[in-house]
């Protein structure tokens, strides 16, 4: 335990269990290597038993999602302002560049979704309300307001 359970320390939390086990190896347990599944037991019962922290066991921050995607959309989209939810999804699809869940097929709500994360990163200008507002028939005669 005390091979090891100082590199823990070190490394949790903000490191996975995955990687955490990794770099502990064969370290403190020359028979068989750490995996996340075995360390994290370990240290689980541990923190139970009062002889680690508490802080080890919690959960490792998210990684955060590659920005380069934003970039592809936004540069297609900073390219041709006009161009169509469903023209980007077909242009990433020629391009062979996958979903964020690995996917071949674009969807148009997805390239959407990726649009206003740009957006909000100030990759593109944001689109005018006017714009995004759909098109309503003109009042027919002889209604309120005509």
């Amino acid at each position: 335990m005390e091979a090891w359970l100082p590199k823990v320390r070190a490394l949790r939390p903000g490191h996975s269990w995955g990687k955490v086990a990794k770099t502990l190896g064969r370290l403190g347990s020359p028979d068989r290597p750490w995996t996340a599944d075995r360390l994290s037991r370990a240290v689980h019962r541990l923190v139970a038993e009062g002889l680690a922290e508490p802080e080890l066991i919690a959960p490792a921050p998210r990684k955060p999602p590659k920005d380069d995607l934003l970039l592809v959309i936004a540069g297609i989209k900073g390219a041709d302002p006009t161009i169509s939810l469903r023209a980007i999804a077909a242009r990433l699809e020629e391009m062979r560049i996958r979903t964020p869940r690995r996917g071949t097929t674009w969807s148009a709500s997805s390239v959407k979704a990726l649009l206003d994360r740009a957006e909000r990163f100030g990759l593109i200008s944001p689109v005018a309300e006017g714009k995004r507002a759909r098109r309503q028939a003109p009042d027919a005669p002889g209604t309120p307001g005509s």
